[in-house]
């Protein structure tokens, strides 16, 4: 992903899903080092359950701590969040 973002330089790179660390890691860093627009999908059922995961929380630029608690680690990447509610919920 990084090499696309830094090769073709677009303005905005759309990501289907980012369900690992490493796909995290890599949409945190395109965003910051090549000022790119970056859509991207978590598979988390809401919002609270993404800050709840220990791997993907950081997109949202939160850092899990040992002791349970969360903290603002960096900026966020992204600056806009939209979470999709079903009719049920």
């Amino acid at each position: 992903m990084a090499r696309i973002a830094r090769s073709h330089q677009p303005d905005v790179l759309v990501v289907g899903e980012l369900a690992t660390q490493q796909e995290a890691a890599a949409a945190v860093s395109i965003t910051r080092s090549c000022n790119v627009l970056l859509v991207a999908a978590a598979p988390a059922s809401s919002l609270r359950m993404l800050l709840q995961d220990s791997m993907l929380c950081h997109l949202v630029g939160c850092e899990r701590l040992e002791r349970g608690g969360m903290q603002r680690a960096l900026p966020c990447p992204f600056s806009i969040a939209v979470e999709l509610l079903g009719k049920d919920m």
